[in-house]
């Protein structure tokens, strides 16, 4: 099998991506992992990387970036990683269903496109993980 994170190295594939992050890859060395779930696919260099020490792992994003099978197919994980997108519009139906707790409205972000964002990627996990249990059936 192909070192992942030397894949990684070699292909400029460690910036904005988990991999560079030493304690990441010692978390997953240390364990045989039966599912992993990763959210915020991006290139798919770091489910490649877990895809190593699980049986398998569903990845998602609300982009669609096509390099990742092609990596996938290169590591030779492409059979162990199922990827799934997520529409924008349905994190937006759900949002109105989701009662924000009270603490993130007092959050602070002086950006007002960090704390959209924000709020996106906590709706994204909500649904997710929603989707999460239905595909493994819990």
């Amino acid at each position: 099998m192909i070192d992942v994170y030397e894949y990684a190295k070699k292909n400029n594939l460690i910036d904005r991506s988990a991999i560079g992050d030493k304690k990441f890859r010692d978390f997953f060395k240390k364990m045989k992992i039966n599912v992993a779930v990763e959210i915020g696919t991006y290139k798919g260099i770091s489910s490649a990387y877990m895809a190593q020490f699980a049986n398998s792992v569903y990845t998602f994003d609300i982009i669609d970036y096509f390099e990742k099978y092609k990596i996938w197919g290169d590591l030779e994980v492409l059979d162990k990683i199922s990827y799934y997108t997520i529409s924008k519009r349905a994190i937006s139906k759900n949002f109105e269903n989701i009662e924000l707790d009270k603490k993130l409205k007092k959050i602070r972000i002086k950006n007002k496109l960090e704390k959209i964002n924000l709020i996106l990627h906590l709706l994204t996990e909500i649904i997710l993980m929603k989707m999460l249990k239905q595909i493994l059936n819990l």
